[in-house]
């Protein structure tokens, strides 16, 4: 009996010397978000950014600049890759285009077969002379000019960056739904481009001008088909460009088809 009391009695807390000197707090005080910071930021400090990162965050401030009048800081560059506008296979890829240099295992295919040139991420998604290439972002600008007239010059640093546009009135109040429908059309592109590429040099597939288009369209209609957003904001960003407007709130409508 008495041993089972002494088993029960709480046991007497290990006092620290105090010349001790303990840094930091308790495990139980904390959380994984808080770890993982704390983990991130020390590795962040023993580790020196990437030179290729720095300089493609450097390019997207100088193209934002440029184009907006607006430099934004670098935690405010890596924040915009979470943007929920995007979908969540475009924000990695978008990551991984501002955080990689190159892909590991697949140097042998560093070789544009088009144009028979080093193939960077900037050449895959803006400079090649695939068809395909040239086609969605004629599209997409074909699109654009549905309803605005002032489709940016596209660099590298524009499209790492898109999701950070600025567009204004002249009394300098934002155009939420301008800047919104910037960042569909951008990112979604990109991402299709990608996409074309990988089946074309990976998977040994020709895509013509004409599937590209088609893949451009359902594109919009797998990424926005499922989610319910608010309907002024859908309204201020897809409104002049949609088919039977009036209804497009309560179903899945297409982007109109463009001519030519």
């Amino acid at each position: 009996m008495k041993e089972r009391q002494e088993q029960d009695s709480p046991k007497p807390k290990r006092r620290l010397r105090s010349d001790v000197l303990i840094a930091g707090d308790p495990i139980k005080a904390g959380n994984q978000r808080l770890f993982t910071k704390v983990i991130m930021d020390i590795k962040g400090k023993l580790r020196p950014p990437r030179k290729s990162t720095t300089c493609n965050l450097e390019r997207i401030r100088c193209s934002l600049g440029d184009e907006f009048k607006f430099y934004p800081s670098d935690s405010a560059i890596w924040r915009s890759l979470r943007c929920t506008d995007i979908n969540r296979l475009t924000r990695n890829f978008l990551w991984k285009c501002l955080f990689w240099d190159k892909v590991n295992n697949f140097e042998h295919f560093g070789q544009c077969s088009q144009c028979h040139v080093p193939e960077t991420m900037e050449h895959i998604l803006l400079d090649c002379n695939s068809p395909c290439v040239r086609s969605i972002w004629q599209l997409a600008q074909l699109i654009w000019s549905r309803r605005y007239r002032d489709w940016p010059s596209l660099n590298w640093g524009i499209l790492l960056g898109c999701s950070l546009s600025k567009f204004k009135s002249n009394r300098g109040k934002a155009f939420r739904g301008k800047n919104r429908f910037f960042t569909i059309i951008v990112s979604s592109s990109m991402q299709l481009i990608w996409t074309l590429r990988n089946e074309r040099v990976l998977e040994r597939k020709t895509t013509t001008t004409t599937e590209a288009r088609n893949h451009r369209i359902l594109a919009n209609k797998a990424r926005f088909g499922k989610f319910s957003r608010n309907k002024r904001l859908v309204l201020e960003t897809w409104s002049g460009v949609l088919h039977n407007e009036d209804h497009f709130c309560r179903v899945n409508i297409a982007v109109q088809p463009v001519d030519g």
